[in-house]
């Protein structure tokens, strides 16, 4: 069948080359190539009105920086690195951090507005309500400049997830397959936010979506969780009685595996313990017996899962388990059904190390849980993202890592989640993840509730009462009855494990749910972490200005020093990291001995021009020397003829 659009655009084009040729003059010509570059443009895909911010216009004539709100900074251990909390629009962030952090950040989570029409996404500072006819396309808009900037800061093996509602999940989908490609999305996963409710006029919202996308799903690698008790305890019931493996758990797996591919290699004879020779009903073409002879066996479709020297190394290693059956489907040298099945061992330890593989629909976090938290806190915001489901989805991204020092960015920070869970995550397991958080300061939400909870978090807070961690929790149903003495074993042992590290484990029970709780009581105030952190604001110089006395460098040079910490997750404190932005700041250095034998790392300037005996004296203290980029502000100074 025809292509109609292709034909009617074809039409089109002839008629502008006709006018092409009518007119000569500039305007007109410069009119009718922009009309033929639209009508060429690529057709597929998401197609919308697309909207500027003032944050653009802001752009095209000023410079934006970064200013440290030096008041506000928390510093708990003078050797972890720094975290960040960005406040002001998160696209005037992303520009910069394109300059400090590009392919170096690993795990990016947002939770951007999701569009309802319901006051939670403001335009420009307007909310769009669901009568706004550009309300989606000034949604794309938004969000396709900042997701366009996350994707350059992702590393190469990086991983971004966003929560999203069924507003714009279409549309989220199609936006982020234009921009990350589609083949590197790795999933849509619903999430339950909460359970029961009446409200909706046909179906109670209890879901929303998290979209996840690879920077390239080429050199991304496997999500695994930590395996579910109840699985463990289900599948590996098989303990070893000796051998190397003595007391180990196993499943047993069958050897036959159903296959209409011919695989020759994995078709041959096994004896069984009764001398008997068996083999998967199979094709006719020859088997080989173990004496080497050839036999064809009558017709059918399978084969071991193994080749027969696989086979042979597994049986050394006692992984081969043989069972007698009246239901066997393996066949004897005549072709009749054998007496025999064949397993092999699958090992516990071995499946724990790698993991398991996570479905695709989150139940364990709900809401509720994390507005509690934040009630205890004394801070106020409506609906914040459990820390639990942030923990496990970066969990999932870096699992693959014993050393964990990634670097985490939220770009809608909120009331701060995120930062909460890699603060958590690497009090669990000894890491050094960093975290940098962005969000405006729309009704003080940056200073009053992100900043506050990190604060509290970081330092502790006042609290007198129980806190509970769910340990344990698990619906039960008619079957479970007829396992109870497993289950409550492993009650059993979940509380053992954890005896030590609450006040007390109790266990409830409320509408057929099973809880293991551990609860923590705290008479004054709450336990903090060892945690860095920094506050910037978003900040603009001129690039124009009407003083001619004005340098556009020198006011960039007054905020380098926020670049440098940012990029390094650092703080220069002139001892320990010290900058050296001209060669007077270069010689003065060099006269404090005491100072320099502090000193780590400096920044230096590309206009200092460091003497032979500095050089010297700095490589004998072996400090690290790091010269300033031009790429921070390079592009602007160019633009101003300073560069």
């Amino acid at each position: 069948m025809a292509n109609l659009s292709k034909l009617k655009r074809e039409h089109m084009l002839n008629f502008l080359n006709k006018l092409r040729d009518e007119h000569e003059d500039d305007d007109n010509i410069i009119a009718i190539n922009e009309i033929e570059s639209e009508l060429t443009s690529k057709k597929y895909g998401l197609v919308w009105e697309e909207h500027e911010e003032r944050v653009d216009e802001d752009i095209k004539t000023k410079v934006p920086v970064f200013t440290e709100v030096k008041d506000r900074e928390i510093n708990s251990d003078v050797n972890i690195p720094y975290n960040f909390l960005l406040e002001g629009d998160n696209l005037h962030s992303l520009k910069l951090l394109n300059k400090t952090h590009k392919e170096k950040v690993d795990v990016i989570y947002i939770d951007p507005p999701y569009n309802t029409g319901n006051k939670d996404f403001m335009y420009d500072d307007s909310y769009v309500n669901e009568d706004d006819s550009y309300r989606h396309s000034k949604w794309l808009s938004f969000m396709g400049n900042r997701l366009n900037l996350s994707k350059n800061l992702l590393a190469k093996d990086g991983i971004i997830f966003m929560s999203i509602g069924e507003f714009e999940l279409s549309n989220l989908k199609l936006l982020a397959d234009e921009i990350f490609g589609e083949s590197n999305c790795i999933g849509i996963v619903p999430r339950m936010m909460k359970t029961g409710g009446n409200k909706g006029r046909f179906f109670s919202p209890n879901i929303d979506y998290i979209l996840i996308y690879a920077k390239d799903i080429s050199k991304a690698h496997d999500f695994k969780v930590k395996m579910n008790k109840e699985v463990v305890n289900k599948l590996y019931k098989n303990i070893e009685v000796d051998g190397k493996r003595k007391g180990q758990r196993y499943r047993e797996f069958g050897l036959y595996q159903s296959s209409l591919d011919e695989r020759p290699n994995q078709r041959y004879y096994i004896e069984c313990p009764d001398g008997s020779l068996v083999i998967p009903p199979g094709n006719a073409y020859p088997e080989t017996k173990a004496d080497g002879e050839k036999v064809l066996p009558e017709r059918g479709d399978g084969c071991w899962r193994w080749s027969l020297d696989r086979y042979l190394q597994e049986k050394d290693n006692n992984n081969i388990v043989y069972k007698r059956t009246n239901k066997g489907v393996l066949v004897d040298e005549i072709g009749k059904p054998s007496k025999w099945n064949i397993y092999t061992k699958i090992w516990l330890d071995n499946r724990e190390n790698e993991g398991q593989t996570p479905t695709n629909f989150i139940s364990e976090f709900e809401n509720r849980h994390s507005a509690k938290e934040l009630a205890d806190m004394n801070v106020i915001f409506d609906f914040p993202k459990p820390v639990g489901l942030i923990k496990y989805l970066i969990k999932l991204a870096t699992n693959n890592s014993d050393i964990h020092n990634e670097t985490i960015l939220d770009f809608f920070a909120g009331s701060g989640t995120t930062g909460q869970a890699v603060i958590e995550l690497n009090q669990e397991d000894g890491g050094n993840r960093k975290f940098i958080l962005c969000t405006n300061n729309e009704n003080n939400i940056c200073e009053e509730v992100t900043y506050e909870r990190l604060k509290k978090v970081i330092n502790g807070y006042n609290f007198i009462g129980k806190k509970e961690t769910v340990l344990f929790e698990r619906k039960f149903t008619q079957a479970d009855l007829k396992k109870m003495d497993r289950i409550l074993k492993e009650i059993e042992k979940v509380k053992s494990e954890n005896n030590k590290k609450y006040n007390k484990v109790s266990i409830k029970f409320k509408d057929g749910v099973y809880k293991v709780v551990g609860i923590k009581q705290y008479n004054s105030k709450t336990e903090g972490y060892n945690v860095n952190l920094k506050y910037y604001k978003t900040d603009y110089i001129e690039k124009f200005p009407q003083d001619d006395n004005y340098n556009v460098r020198e006011e960039l040079l007054r905020h380098i020093v926020e670049m440098v910490q940012l990029e390094h997750a650092i703080k220069v404190d002139n001892e320990e990291y010290i900058i050296l932005l001209t060669d007077d700041d270069a010689d003065k250095i060099e006269q404090n001995k005491e100072a320099l034998k502090k000193c780590k790392a400096m920044y230096i300037s590309s206009q200092v021009l460091l003497t032979r005996s500095q050089e010297l004296l700095f490589d004998s203290l072996e400090i690290e020397l790091n010269l300033i980029p031009e790429y921070y502000f390079d592009y602007e100074l160019r633009e101003v003829s300073e560069l």
